[in-house]
């Protein structure tokens, strides 16, 4: 019972950055990116763009793809599917006392 908990805690803390998600929609437009290519379109320095790829894969949303010359990153099906629920999401915090809780957007 304690692995799934521990993947769904790896996803969230993977989703829990704007940059990273910054990185997820990035990669949704173009496809598979350098991680240098990355680091330019985000405007941060490589070591930084390489942390954040690090808890993308620890989360299992993207993969390193070997491209020509350099390593770049690629969407999972994860990664996929939890861009395609992350406009649904939204976090309420109608009780700015209480912890801020996830709640499911109805279409």
């Amino acid at each position: 019972m304690r692995k799934p908990v521990a993947s769904l805690e790896r996803i969230f803390k993977g989703l829990a950055n704007g940059r990273r998600l910054q990185i997820l929609r990035l990669l949704k437009v173009r496809g598979s990116l350098s991680l240098e290519a990355v680091a330019r379109h985000c405007g941060v320095e490589s070591p930084t763009a390489c942390e954040h790829a690090r808890k993308l894969r620890m989360a299992g949303l993207v993969y390193r793809k070997r491209l020509r010359h350099s390593i770049g990153l690629e969407l999972t099906e994860r990664g996929q599917l939890a861009l395609a629920l992350a406009p649904r999401l939204e976090l309420s915090t109608a009780r700015p006392c209480k912890a801020a809780e996830f709640r499911i957007k109805q279409d």
